[in-house]
């Protein structure tokens, strides 16, 4: 497969939005708006297109449209937050001694539903019954050890843990930013033990697994900078991953697996869509080139997964200064976004680097 410079693009009531990144076309010598409008409305939509560049949808998108650009009603409301990508950390202090299962992803999600409960009843049931994707992630009780031999954690009365909840839908990042972080009770429960809440924090400053962006300043430290990244990507997958891929669970960090993940939660979620042969760009044009990985049995109810932890590197082989992006700006978006299955239940906590 060839992989041309390619465009964001967005439907809204059967208009399509293409967003070109015009530095990538340079080397073609043309003008990317004209060549593309030929193409695009002789050979598919007729006129049912408009075209702007990336510096000037991130424009629009921090609520400063350019002038003399034509406003579209419901494709970005001029009210989008410039948070809409939040990573917090709790603190949680244990009240009283106990025991519990040393992975609890699936009671730290039943608390994450019922905080935001709390705030907004509607918003919580409508996450819960949904089957689309979750717009959050919510970890395992961070720092449950459970001795060699013993099958439960022993929790003791003052022990520290966290709990990392992150939100990427504009809607929800709100709610919590605004209401429920600010608002935190002062004690909550998980299995039959207390904990304190101590306090939170999203500044990246007080915790690596802390903190806020948007989809605009994702885009834009990653795809329009003057020289486009290396080719490799180093991450680290701080709780069991897995993705389910035929029907089976899959404990390996497949790139096409990996990327395909992130770019559906992407476009899901984000203002602004990313190619869909993205797909099929890491199947050719990514590949893992080192690893330190182990396999970690979790158990979430009646089931067992299996999933892998540690770091992994990728190489992106193409060196098209588009499709060098792609990969390291949804690897950036993993933050936030999780890998695999069940990152609502504490699965595929990720983040880039070592």
């Amino acid at each position: 497969m060839s992989f041309a410079p390619a465009a964001f693009a967005r439907s809204n009531g059967g208009a399509v939005r293409l967003i070109m990144d015009t530095s990538a076309l340079i080397r073609y010598l043309i003008r990317p708006g004209a060549a593309l409008r030929t193409i695009v409305e002789e050979l598919w939509l007729g006129d049912q297109i408009q075209i702007v560049t990336c510096p000037e949808l991130l424009a629009e998108l921090e609520g400063e449209p350019p002038a003399g650009a034509a406003q579209v009603p419901g494709v970005i409301s001029q009210d989008h937050p410039m948070t809409d990508l939040l990573a917090a950390v709790i603190t949680l202090e244990a009240q009283a001694a106990g025991e519990l299962d040393p992975f609890q992803g699936r009671a730290m999600h039943a608390l994450f539903l019922d905080l935001t409960g709390r705030a907004e009843r509607g918003l919580a049931t409508a996450l819960h019954e949904s089957d689309a994707l979750k717009p959050f992630t919510s970890s395992n009780l961070i720092g449950l050890r459970t001795p060699e031999g013993a099958q439960r954690a022993a929790i003791q009365p003052g022990a520290l843990f966290r709990w990392r909840v992150t939100t990427f839908e504009p809607g929800l990042t709100r709610v919590w930013r605004d209401h429920i972080l600010p608002g935190l009770p002062q004690t909550v429960t998980v299995g039959e033990v207390a904990f304190a809440v101590r306090g939170w924090t999203a500044d990246a400053g007080a915790d690596g697994w802390a903190g806020v962006s948007s989809y605009a300043e994702l885009t834009r430290q990653h795809t329009l900078t003057p020289r486009p990244p290396g080719p490799w990507i180093n991450l680290r997958f701080a709780s069991p991953t897995t993705f389910r891929s035929g029907g089976n669970h899959v404990p390996l960090p497949i790139p096409n697996l990996m990327l395909g993940h992130w770019l559906e939660k992407w476009n899901a979620f984000a203002p602004l869509a990313l190619h869909p042969d993205v797909r099929s760009f890491a199947e050719e044009q990514v590949v893992v080139n080192r690893y330190d990985l182990r396999t970690e049995p979790v158990s979430l109810g009646p089931a067992t997964i299996i999933g892998f932890v540690g770091q992994c590197s990728l190489t992106v082989k193409h060196d098209d200064p588009y499709w060098r992006r792609i990969p390291h700006l949804l690897a950036a978006f993993s933050f936030w976004g999780g890998t695999g299955h069940k990152t609502t239940q504490g699965l595929g906590q990720t983040r880039v680097g070592r």
